[in-house]
C-alpha cells in the first residue's frame, strides 16, 4: 500500500508540474532549442517492451530548420522528413499527397506555439510519465504493456488511440486543450488497451470492441482509486450517464443482436464520437455498455473480479456478468 501512494503522489507531482511551466513567448526557436537538447526520435523503454516514437520532434526540427525556404519548399521538405520516416504512422491516415495537402491545411497551426496542444511535450516528460503509470497497473494487474507509442501533431482524429496491430498514438492536436492534465487522466486507459490486445486477442467484433473500451475505461475507474465518476472515465458529461442509465434496457436489447458483427460501419456506430444508434443516444454508446458490464462482472464475481477478464473469452463475461438480467428499467 505504501508504494501504490508513493506512486499515485509522484504522478501528482507531475500533473502540478504542468501547471507551474509557462510558455509566453510565440518565438518557435524557443521549442526547437528544447528539442535540440534531447533530439533522440526513437527511445525504448520498460527494457525494450516499449518503443516510444517521437514525431513531434522531427516535425519541429523541420519546420523551424527550413524556416527560409519559400513555402513550396518548406512543405515539400516537411514531407521528406516526417512524412518518409514515419511512413507506418501516417499511412493509417494519408498516402504522399494526401499528407501533402493535410500539411498545406495545418501550416499556420503547425508552426504556432500558441495552438492548443503544442506545448504538451514540453510541459510533461512522457516517458517518465508513461514508466511511472505502468508501474502503479503493474502492482494492479501484474501486466506490463508492449508495442509501440507515437507521439505527434496530428490530424484531431483522436487524442490518444490505436491501431489494430496494437501500437498507440498521442495527437496533442488532439488532446488540445485538455491539456496535459487530459493526457495524463487517459493514459491508464489507453496502456490497458495494449495490454489487453496482448492477453485477449479474441475475434474483432462489436462485443470485442464493447468490452475492450468499457474494461479500458473500467481499469482508467480502479486505477484512480474510483474519485472520479464513472461518466467522467467514460468521457461523457454526467447527463449523458443518467440518460443511459434511465435507458439501459432499450440500449442493451438494440446492440444485442449486433454483438457478433465484424461490419466496422456496424462497430463504429456504436464506438465513434457523433455516431448515434438512435435519437437522443450519447455518441461512442459502447464505452457505456462495456463500462456496465464489467460493474456487473464485478458485482457478480466479486471485488478482484475485473482482473479475470484479461483471460476470459468474452461470451463468458458478458454471460458470467449476468449483465442482461441484471438491467431493471
Amino acid at each position: 500500500m505504501k508504494k501504490m501512494k508513493t506512486i499515485t503522489f509522484v504522478l501528482t507531482s507531475v500533473i502540478f508540474f504542468c501547471y507551474r511551466l509557462s510558455y509566453s513567448s510565440d518565438d518557435f526557436e524557443k521549442i526547437y532549442r528544447i528539442v535540440m537538447t534531447k533530439p533522440q526520435v526513437q527511445l525504448s523503454l520498460l527494457n525494450g517492451n516499449i518503443q516510444v516514437v517521437n514525431i513531434y520532434k522531427d516535425q519541429i526540427k523541420s519546420i523551424y530548420e527550413s524556416r527560409n525556404m519559400n513555402e513550396e519548399d518548406r512543405i515539400s521538405q516537411f514531407v521528406h522528413d516526417v512524412y518518409f520516416p514515419h511512413r507506418e504512422y501516417w499511412g493509417n491516415f494519408y498516402d504522399e499527397d494526401g499528407f501533402k495537402k493535410w500539411t498545406k491545411s495545418n501550416w499556420d497551426n503547425l508552426t504556432n506555439i500558441k495552438t492548443p496542444g503544442i506545448m504538451i511535450p514540453f510541459e510533461v516528460d512522457f516517458d517518465s510519465l508513461f514508466s511511472l503509470t505502468v508501474s502503479k497497473l503493474k502492482i494492479l494487474t501484474s501486466k506490463e504493456p508492449q508495442g509501440k507509442w507515437y507521439l505527434v501533431y496530428g490530424n484531431k482524429a483522436s487524442g490518444i488511440g490505436g491501431f489494430s496491430n496494437g501500437s498507440m498514438f498521442v495527437d496533442f492536436f488532439g488532446v488540445g486543450n485538455k491539456g496535459a492534465a487530459g493526457l495524463i487522466f487517459n493514459l491508464p486507459h489507453e496502456i490497458n488497451h495494449q495490454i489487453f490486445s496482448k492477453t485477449n486477442a479474441g475475434a474483432y467484433s462489436l462485443l470485442y470492441r464493447i468490452i475492450d473500451e468499457g474494461f479500458a475505461c473500467y481499469v482508467n475507474y480502479i486505477y484512480w482509486d474510483k474519485k472520479f465518476s464513472p461518466a467522467r472515465n467514460i468521457d461523457f458529461t454526467e447527463q449523458e450517464w443518467k440518460w443511459c442509465m434511465e435507458n439501459e434496457n432499450i440500449i442493451f436489447k438494440y446492440a444485442k443482436p449486433f454483438l457478433d458483427s465484424t461490419n466496422s460501419v456496424i462497430i463504429n456506430k456504436f464506438s465513434r464520437a457523433h455516431s448515434y444508434i438512435f435519437k437522443g443516444a450519447p455518441g461512442r454508446i459502447a464505452y457505456f455498455i462495456g463500462f456496465r458490464i464489467c460493474e456487473a462482472y464485478v458485482k457478480k464475481n466479486g471485488a478482484d473480479a475485473w482482473k479475470d477478464i484479461y483471460n476470459t473469452q468474452l461470451v463468458d463475461v458478458l454471460r458470467l456478468s449476468d449483465y442482461e438480467n441484471n438491467i431493471h428499467n
